[in-house]
């Protein structure tokens, strides 16, 4: 794990979105319909690719599940 980064008051406010949106879930056992779980996920690795630090590899790690955990 490489150092901690600073992020700018935008990703912040983003970060925070996001944090609120999957407490709901989580804590107040909200069922989001599938175009917002969509979105919700395209946003946060949206998020991740730009906060991630420049030194780190760009390429996306190899999975044999997508999104949905299922078998590709």
């Amino acid at each position: 794990m490489g150092e901690l980064i600073r992020l700018d008051p935008n990703q912040a406010r983003r970060l925070e979105r996001f944090l609120v949106a999957t407490d709901q879930v989580k804590f107040a056992a909200h069922l989001p319909e599938p175009d917002e779980i969509d979105r919700t996920y395209e946003q946060a690795l949206g998020f991740v690719r730009a906060t991630r630090p420049s030194n780190e590899a760009r390429e996306e790690p190899a999975s044999d599940l997508d999104r949905a955990g299922k078998a590709a």
